[in-house]
């Protein structure tokens, strides 16, 4: 294999892992949403069930949620890796 085998080997393996990160820390992200939500839905009710306050958290975190996977999940298909790439060989004017 030539060396610009290697490199492109390398390359798409460094994109893979980097998208696997990222879906890595969706998951993350979407454990932590539920968790800390549900305990201060579990807080909320059993200290002050005549007050409701849990509502705004969980909505304003899941508007980040949301962000986070449309970012993770619908763009990356658009501006992933591969795209990148296109666009570090369109601004040096030749293949990586």
């Amino acid at each position: 294999m030539t060396d610009d085998g290697i490199n492109a080997q390398t390359t798409q393996e460094r994109i893979a892992f980097k998208r696997a990160r990222r879906i890595r820390d969706y998951y993350l992200h979407l454990l932590m949403y539920l968790v800390v939500n549900l305990g201060c839905i579990a807080v909320n009710l059993l200290t002050t069930p005549g007050k409701i306050w849990f509502i705004g958290l969980t909505l304003f975190w899941g508007l980040g949620l949301l962000a986070h996977t449309l970012t993770v999940f619908v763009f990356d298909k658009y501006f992933n890796g591969q795209w990148e790439r296109a666009q570090v060989e369109k601004l040096l004017g030749r293949p990586l």
